[in-house]
This record gives structure tokens, C-alpha cells and sequence, in this order.
């Protein structure tokens, strides 16, 4: 999709009754806006002369949450291509037994790769978040509020991805697989939420 469009046309086309865009590109939206958010932290730290002392590793930050908001939104094509393959496997035929064997492989093996971009975006989203709680502790407090609002988002891309993955793996007919991923996605839940909780509660220190 084109990430130039306005907003509202994204927004309309999300709102409309089609399987696509669809959770996976909003997880991998929320994580791009929860990138972009500490970005502007850091670079208002950097900004900053009474952060000289921390400068350059702002400047480093700044440097690769840019790049990462920019490879969030690429996970978000990443994942509507993996989905389409998922759709099309769906609309095989199956009149003949070559025929469901087919459909079987490919269904399997779209499913599985439909589990890739949600994993990314997951991995994205909880190195963000880490960065998350360096920020709150190490940057201008006077945007302390802006680090919570980012660790939410980054959160938010954690949960929709793990979200993304289940309804990936509920159709998979090899259940040791489908349970692995699971466990995989469940991991990464919680270090999600262990991260953005300890960034959030650092950050409101400053707020209360």
C-alpha cells in the first residue's frame, strides 16, 4: 500500500469491508507512530543543552528509530502479501484428491509464512520498547508523557502481532507447529508488556 496517502484515506480504506488492510498492517502502523513518538523524545533531548552529556547516543537513537519506523511500514506490506497468499491457497480447488493434497501444502506453508511479518513486527516492536525505558531514563523529562505514549503504541504492535499469529495458527493442521508458535508469540506478549510497563512507570515519575 501507499504509505504516502492521507491519513484519512488510510482510515477509510481500514474501515471498509474488506479482509485488507487489516490488523497486521495496523499493528505494524502502531509501531511505526510508537517509533516516530520516541523519536521526537530523543531528538528534543539531543536538542537540549542540558543533555550534552547524553547527545550522542540520542543522536544514535534517532538515527535507528528512523530506520525503524521505516521498516515497520514495509512489515505491514510484508504481512497484506502474506495474507493474499493465504486467501488465494484458500480458493484452490479441492474436487479431486491431487487436488486437496495440493491445496494442503500450500495452505500450510502460507500459513506458516503469514506468521512471519506478525513475528518482525513483534521482534521491531520490543527493541523499541527497550529503548523505550533508556529514554524515560535518560531523557528530557519534559517529555516524559511522550515516552508513555509511545511505550503504549509499541505495546499495542506487540499485542496486534500476537494476535495476527493466532489467527494464523488455529487453521494449522500440524498442531505441534501451530503450538510452538504460539508459545514463541506468548513469550514475546510478555516481554512486551514487562518492557512497556517499566518505561511507563519510569517516565510517570516525572508526570506525578
Amino acid at each position: 500500500m501507499s504509505w504516502s496517502q492521507p491519513v484519512e484515506t488510510y482510515l477509510e480504506d481500514l474501515g471498509a469491508p474488506t479482509p485488507a488492510p487489516g490488523g497486521g498492517a495496523s499493528s505494524a502502523l502502531a509501531g511505526a507512530v510508537g517509533a516516530a513518538q520516541l523519536q521526537m523524545v530523543v531528538a528534543l533531548t539531543r536538542a537540549n543543552p542540558r543533555y550534552a552529556g547524553v547527545a550522542g547516543r540520542m543522536a544514535e537513537l534517532e538515527a535507528a528509530l528512523e530506520a525503524d519506523r521505516g521498516r515497520f511500514l514495509a512489515l505491514a506490506d510484508e504481512d497484506a502479501e502474506a495474507y493474499g497468499r493465504v486467501a488465494r491457497a484458500l480458493k484452490l480447488p479441492r474436487a479431486t484428491d491431487a487436488e486437496r493434497t495440493a491445496r494442503s501444502e500450500e495452505l500450510a506453508a502460507a500459513l506458516l509464512g503469514a506468521t512471519g511479518a506478525p513475528f518482525a513486527i513483534m521482534d521491531l516492536a520490543i527493541a523499541c520498547l527497550s529503548l523505550c525505558d533508556e529514554v524515560a531514563r535518560t531523557g528530557t523529562s519534559m517529555a516524559a508523557s511522550d515516552v508513555t505514549v509511545a511505550a503504549a503504541l509499541l505495546r499495542a504492535a506487540v499485542d496486534g502481532s500476537v494476535a495476527t499469529v493466532l489467527a494464523n495458527t488455529r487453521w494449522m493442521a500440524d498442531r505441534a507447529l501451530a503450538d510452538g508458535l504460539v508459545a514463541r508469540a506468548d513469550a514475546s506478549r510478555g516481554e512486551g508488556e514487562r518492557l512497556a510497563a517499566s518505561a511507563i512507570r519510569r517516565a510517570e515519575e516525572d508526570l506525578r
